[in-house]
């Protein structure tokens, strides 16, 4: 089975917050999204959608029909959005908080049969909590907790 290892980093968190995840290449982006979820940390409890390169937005979508433009997740592989190795998309969850990820397909792996296709490889910083207040809310909550820190 070919697999992709992409690498995805939170926009505008410092430290970085970033993992690197494992799945199929023909992977519909509806997983791709669970994926992703899961390796953050996030909850699933907001929308999303993956831009690509083009413009081109994907995300969920009632009866399998485009709305507003964006097209049904659920009808596209991650091929769609990420071909070669450098390939970058975006990933934006809770329109709200506007968490942007930037993936980018580091490298395309041919697997063993007795190998699992979706896992987190590596990452590095905490995920930010739902509904903080997005980047600048979360910054706020590491400098109050760095701040503290010095107290104990």
């Amino acid at each position: 089975m070919v697999v992709y290892e992409i690498r995805i980093a939170l926009a505008g968190t410092d430290p970085l917050v970033w993992r690197r995840i494992r799945v199929p290449a023909d992977a519909r982006l509806s997983l791709v999204h669970y994926a992703i979820q899961v390796a953050m940390g996030w909850y699933n409890s907001h929308l999303h959608e993956f831009v690509g390169k083009d413009g081109a937005r994907y995300g969920m979508a009632e009866d399998g029909n485009a709305y507003g433009g964006v097209l049904d997740e659920r009808r596209y592989q991650l091929t769609a959005l990420l071909a070669e190795r450098g390939d970058s998309c975006q990933y934006v969850y809770d329109f709200g908080d506007d968490w942007v990820h930037e993936l980018v397909l580091e490298s395309v792996v041919e697997l063993s049969d007795d190998e699992f296709p979706v896992c987190c490889l590596d990452g590095s910083g905490a995920c930010p909590p739902e509904d903080c207040g997005g980047v600048p809310g979360y910054a706020e909550l590491l400098e109050c907790h760095l701040s503290t820190d010095n107290y104990g």
